[in-house]
């Protein structure tokens, strides 16, 4: 492996700024526009800083070169003592090695949101090294994406046990525990028998209104410049948020959205599927929409109370469509490319609200 910093002629502790400016001052003398010799010393450079000034790439690189010293160490104490403990060591560090850059692989697959893939390579890690605690957390993930909370809890279990020192699987662990306890609490049968026709009767109630009264009011449009929603009257805006977060918060008291625990947080994604679907929602109901499907059906990742928010907040829309349509064809059809946006939205922080008051309640 080439050493970048060699290359460079930095330290390995160079910041930013001290890479890009040795670049340039070798980029000075060596680039092919103003050298006659031959450009290997610029094109080890360009490579070198490609590498180094990407956080991301030069963490994966530090943690390859660091390993193959270890390697390369270890050979060395082979070759001179032959000693067997030090080829053993040799072998190890080539194990290590390789379940590093699996561990890699298998992090890099879950934040692309392939969750069969990682799951897989952290099947292959585990054989090999059954006390595997990141193995553990990217299983846990996955599951938790899919809302089984049941696998998630005991998979973050065992991640804390086997990697005690670190404190992300160990709060991940206690906050999957404490979300199912809440999760086998609320889900009382009569509780919910009591609970549901009411919470989900008052959230149909809501929606059936908020769209009879923006019918009823007919008023003109407030935002007339801003194209996407230039035919939106006043009324229609705040009844779709107020019809989400009547969805959201319906659904939640009814029991058909999980608790709000289980959909959020990671101990090993950058963006849990769920966070980046509200971002997406934000910008477009229907791209998030054919995001979550693309995921669901690819990665086998659909997740029951996602499912129900998402097909709630559809149905509202086409109430609200018809609403609009009482109004003009373009306010109806601004409705359908925009309203789910409001709606999903609202509907996510009613279910946070609902889910809050129960756990404030219990």
């Amino acid at each position: 492996m080439d050493d970048h910093y060699q290359t460079l002629g930095g330290s390995e502790d160079a910041s930013r700024d001290e890479i890009r400016s040795a670049f340039r001052r070798i980029a000075r003398e060596h680039h092919p526009d103003v050298s006659d010799g031959p450009s290997d010393v610029f094109l080890l450079a360009k490579e070198a800083y490609e590498v180094l000034i990407d956080p991301d790439r030069r963490r994966t690189y530090d943690s390859a070169r660091a390993h193959e010293r270890k390697i390369e160490e270890s050979k060395r104490k082979a070759q001179a003592t032959r000693d067997s403990t030090a080829r053993k060591r040799y072998e190890q560090a080539q194990a290590d090695q390789s379940q590093t850059a699996e561990v890699l692989r298998m992090n890099v697959l879950l934040n692309s949101h392939r969750f069969r893939e990682a799951e897989n390579v952290a099947r292959q890690i585990l054989r090999t090294d059954p006390k595997s605690g990141p193995a553990y957390a990217a299983l846990a993930e996955a599951a938790m994406v899919r809302g089984d909370l049941d696998s998630a809890a005991r998979y973050y279990a065992y991640a804390a046990q086997y990697s005690p020192e670190n404190r992300v699987y160990r709060d991940k662990s206690i906050a999957a525990q404490e979300a199912l306890l809440r999760r086998e609490q609320s889900a009382n049968p009569d509780s919910v028998r009591r609970n549901a026709p009411i919470a989900l009767g008052a959230g149909a109630f809501v929606v059936l209104v908020g769209a009879i009264y923006v019918v009823l009011a007919n008023e003109p449009p407030v935002l007339p410049s801003v194209r996407p929603i230039a035919a939106w009257p006043l009324s229609l805006i705040f009844m779709l948020v107020l019809a989400g977060l009547s969805v959201g918060a319906a659904l939640s008291i009814g029991g058909a959205l999980d608790v709000y625990d289980a959909n959020r947080g990671s101990a090993v994604m950058r963006v849990p599927p769920a966070t980046a679907l509200g971002a997406v929602a934000l910008l477009s109901f229907w791209i998030a929409v054919g995001f979550y499907l693309l995921v669901g059906v690819t990665q086998h990742a659909f997740n029951a109370s996602m499912s129900r928010l998402i097909a709630a907040v559809f149905v509202a829309l086409l109430v609200f469509v018809l609403a609009a349509w009482n109004l003009s064809g373009e306010a109806a059809t601004e409705t359908f490319l925009w309203g789910g946006n409001l709606i999903y939205v609202s509907a996510a922080a009613g279910w946070f609200v609902a889910d809050s008051l129960k756990r404030g309640s219990g």
